[in-house]
């Protein structure tokens, strides 16, 4: 393990007493990394599918996402 990996960790062990990650600013994200990989697959599998369907499929799992949330994550992939 190379020497610039492990002295970060022994500098937040030594100042910290634990090596977990503090807390970010800013707004959470409103969909998980597992909803966006899901957004994206369910569109590749079927080019034809339209928002309203993922939006549907998405809601019989008990996820409920706006259209517009679904199309912003299908634009950023």
């Amino acid at each position: 393990m190379p020497v610039s990996t492990v002295l970060p960790l022994i500098k937040k062990w030594n100042i910290s007493g634990s090596l977990n990650t503090n807390p970010r600013s800013g707004r959470p994200r409103k969909i998980s990394a597992k909803t966006a990989r899901r957004i994206v697959w369910d569109a590749k599998k079927n080019p034809q599918v339209t928002l309203g369907e993922i939006q549907a499929t998405m809601e019989k799992d008990g996820v409920v996402h706006a259209r517009s949330t679904i199309q912003r994550y299908l634009h950023k992939n």
